[in-house]
């Protein structure tokens, strides 16, 4: 779907409902549509839904945003982390001293 809007193929895009796009940076994505002229039109009926039920379905679409970027960011960290990693491994000045069979690291 992005790589249609990319291409600009897409001119109107129909959502069922808002928060299908939130778990993909919602924010963002609805940014994109704006510069590449894309409308964006929400199916989403209104429902005869409880203020209880409105409160507890807002409350699981932050809960669901705030772990997806919890994730991300866990995601981030890990990936710094194995790049430090692979880089320490491959330096010789950085390689213990049995790691570098008898040359000096000094």
């Amino acid at each position: 779907m992005v790589g249609d809007i990319l291409r600009r193929r897409v001119a109107r895009l129909a959502l069922v409902a808002k928060n299908r796009v939130q778990r993909f940076g919602s924010e963002l994505l609805l940014r994109m549509y704006e510069f590449f002229h894309v409308d964006v039109v929400v199916l989403e009926a209104i429902r005869d839904v409880s203020r209880d039920q409105q409160l507890t379905e807002h409350l699981v679409e932050i809960l669901t945003v705030s772990s997806t970027r919890l994730y991300v960011s866990r995601g981030r960290k890990t990936l710094r982390a194995l790049l430090g990693l692979m880089q320490s491994t491959t330096r010789p000045d950085r390689l213990s001293p049995r790691l570098t069979h008898g040359r000096s690291t000094g």
